[in-house]
């Protein structure tokens, strides 16, 4: 007897090629809905695939692709924050 699970997550990318700086809000790491106060941070965003060369596509990841980190390069603070701008929200 098999049995098959599907164990996929959306939306997560490591290993970035660049840092960019992100207008955010720190939220609760326990309940995300809850917004504790913003903050500027240096974030791992940036996707550039240069090894590609562009052969597949010339698609550029940037912070805007996302909707938050877990980590923010410039303060070393792991934390969760929620980045702002239109269209910015979690996906539940």
């Amino acid at each position: 007897n098999i049995q098959i699970y599907g164990d996929v997550v959306f939306n997560h990318r490591g290993g970035a090629d660049g840092k960019s700086w992100v207008d955010t809000k720190r939220v609760d790491w326990n309940n995300r809905n809850i917004e504790l106060g913003d903050k500027w941070i240096e974030a791992w965003v940036e996707f550039d695939f240069p090894g590609r060369n562009d052969k597949y596509s010339n698609f550029h990841w940037t912070w805007y692709h996302f909707d938050g980190v877990d980590w923010d390069d410039a303060g070393e603070e792991k934390a969760i924050f929620k980045f702002k701008g239109e269209g910015k929200a979690w996906d539940w």
